[in-house]
């Protein structure tokens, strides 16, 4: 027995060291974790969000360059969710399309992170989702990219960190678009992301940020991850978390037809005399050829 209790003790503490780092749900700040930063250098072009964007579903951006994780201040400990769609993991966030006619999704944007790689964009594809409700709540898929529909990725200069470590540059943050293509009618939607990149930690998908603000008002998104939707929350405090990305397309709209203005009481008058007038000038020009 006892030669048995020592095999699992030692198939356990095996199993712990072979786990990935992609088996954590989340990447929580470390204390002791690696200090420092790897002095990533500013992307000469950096990612700006078009004119096109008809819905931002919040910012990760605190100041110039920086996604502040608030670990002092408000006790909030998760850097990002575990995203890694090459391991089916995934997050999920909800948007309403509230135009009548509905929109025209042309492409969708989100953001991920891989730890301690260089500011040069690790994102090789992005495996994208719309559904049509929550999908931890029965929401069908309307829009499946889940096969990779990755149409442009670049770095953003903006760099995750904790409040307690300072500025470093070891968390780039970079954009996944995909492209879409689609129509949506009115009504309320779910859009999903798993990022796959060549870094060695993540992919992570930062939450959205607002300084001095938890949980964010309206937060409620969804990870996917070992098989089943859970919420996505802060691992200090608890909160419910959202997560950033936008929406590219238009608004559509019908051409609505005009009714044709009518003539007010003057202006009948108006038009009235001036028949009556040309009536006068036409058969004076007559009577003077007949004289």
């Amino acid at each position: 027995m006892r030669h048995f209790r020592f095999f699992l003790a030692a198939l356990l503490l095996l199993t712990l060291a072979v786990v990935p780092a992609s088996a954590q749900s989340r990447e929580d700040f470390d204390p002791n974790g690696p200090a420092g930063t790897n002095n990533a250098s500013l992307s000469a072009n950096p990612w700006q969000q078009s004119e096109a964007v008809i819905y931002d579903n919040g910012p990760f951006e605190t100041a110039p360059g920086e996604s502040l994780l608030e670990n002092v201040t408000l006790g909030l400990t998760t850097l990002g969710a575990a995203a890694q769609g090459a391991s089916g993991n995934a997050v999920a966030d909800d948007f309403t399309v509230d135009a009548a006619e509905g929109w025209t999704v042309d492409e969708m944007t989100g953001f991920t992170y891989q730890s301690f790689s260089p500011n040069v964009s690790t994102v090789t594809e992005v495996n994208t989702r719309i559904y049509d409700g929550d999908p931890n709540a029965g929401g069908v898929v309307v829009f499946d990219g889940s096969g990779g529909c990755l149409s442009a990725t670049t770095e953003t200069n903006v760099f995750r960190f904790a409040e307690s470590t300072g500025p470093d540059t070891n968390r780039a943050i970079f954009t996944a678009t995909c492209a879409v293509g689609m129509d949506l009618p009115m009504g309320d939607y779910w859009a999903e992301f798993g990022f796959v990149g060549t870094g060695a930690s993540g992919p992570w998908a930062p939450p959205v940020t607002l300084l001095g603000t938890s949980p964010t008002p309206g937060a409620n998104a969804q990870q996917f991850f070992g098989g089943a939707w859970q919420p996505f929350a802060d691992g200090g405090n608890g909160s419910a978390l959202a997560v950033p990305f936008i929406i590219d397309g238009t608004v559509i709209s019908t051409i609505s037809i005009q009714e044709i203005p009518t003539l007010g009481q003057w202006g009948m008058i108006t038009l009235t005399l001036l028949l009556i007038g040309l009536g006068i000038f036409t058969l004076s020009r007559r009577r003077q050829r007949t004289a």
